[in-house]
């Protein structure tokens, strides 16, 4: 059994140390709580919370988590002076944290009790760099909807998943820190920066995995993505997806090809075609009327015959997770 020297346990207690990182827009006051104490309320209890406000006019929230900052000494609270979106407000907790773990969390799901000494003993056990879990999809009132497990669960159908499709859900992560000095941080790639985060990891060699257990409720906003932001966001998948099979991983490349493809015009209007085709064919699923909702796919696929390479990404995703 090691002793450890008085001046060693502050250093073995900060490498220990989980930082969750979490930033703060406009989300409802009972949903912010929520996951605040999610976090507070952890069995794992060597961690510090970083929490960006990156609404400064939000002033209501922003007494909220002025009020827990009085009560636990864990939360170090900064505001940013003014927007900065959600990459760089990453970017910036990543500067503060100083555990040798960061976790992610967002201000409107709530994670399990036992989230983090879970994930940690998991990442431990497994020699791993980097993991992620399982969710539970909850609405606005709390009601659970249905469980959802993470997808490559062993680091090579991690990495073979990757090319099809992002397999993580971003507020399960749990990373080591060291991982930061080849990745740096987030890139500012919209509405994907998870996706390509996760992408760099694998290609930079970490051991990436994710664990078969549900461990945080992922809350699905009436609000929701809009049209648009769903149509780019789509897009930026489809440009890291084919930047993801290649042997070298490169951001600048996807960037690129993500321009290319908006500038687009027949593309995008195939997408955006696309995309509303869909959410027709759900209305009528939800409507129960299922052989319309079948003539709509039909319809779909005589208009758009690629949309035959949906259906192969599909079956290669479910094919490597078996």
């Amino acid at each position: 059994m090691h002793c450890f020297l008085e001046d060693e346990v502050p250093k073995q207690m900060e490498k220990e140390k989980i930082s969750v990182i979490m930033s703060v827009y406009n989300e409802k006051e009972r949903e912010l709580k929520a996951a605040i104490d999610s976090i507070l309320g952890q069995t794992y209890q060597n961690l510090e919370f970083i929490i960006i406000l990156d609404n400064p006019l939000n002033k209501e929230l922003q007494i909220v988590i002025e009020d827990y900052v009085q009560k636990d000494s864990r939360i170090r609270f900064f505001i940013n002076e003014q927007n900065m979106g959600l990459v760089r407000s990453l970017n910036k907790a990543l500067k503060y944290a100083t555990g040798g773990f960061i976790a992610r969390m967002d201000a409107d799901d709530v994670s399990l009790k036992s989230r983090l000494a879970d994930q940690l003993d998991y990442l431990k056990k497994n020699n791993a760099d980097f993991v992620f879990a399982g969710i539970e999809y909850i609405d606005e009132d709390d009601k659970k909807l249905f469980a959802e497990k993470a997808k490559g669960n062993t680091p090579d159908s991690c990495k073979r998943t990757l090319k099809y499709v992002n397999c993580s859900f971003h507020p399960t992560w749990l990373f080591k820190k060291d991982i930061l000095e080849k990745l740096h941080q987030y890139n500012p790639v919209e509405y994907a920066e998870d996706y390509d985060f996760i992408c760099r990891a694998v290609h930079e060699g970490y051991c990436v995995c994710g664990q078969n257990k549900v461990l945080l409720q992922y809350r699905i906003r009436n609000t929701g993505i809009s049209m648009k932001n769903k149509t780019k966001q789509d897009i930026m998948a489809a440009c890291i997806r084919k930047e993801a099979g290649k042997n070298h991983y490169s951001t600048e490349r996807v960037l690129q090809e993500y321009e290319r493809r908006i500038r687009d015009e027949k593309y995008m209007h195939f997408i955006e075609e696309r995309y509303e085709d869909g959410v027709k064919y759900k209305a009528l699923l939800h409507e129960k009327k299922y052989l319309r909702g079948c003539i709509s796919v039909l319809l779909s696929f005589m208009k758009h015959p690629s949309l035959l390479s949906e259906i192969y990404r599909k079956a290669q995703i479910s094919i490597i997770n078996h």
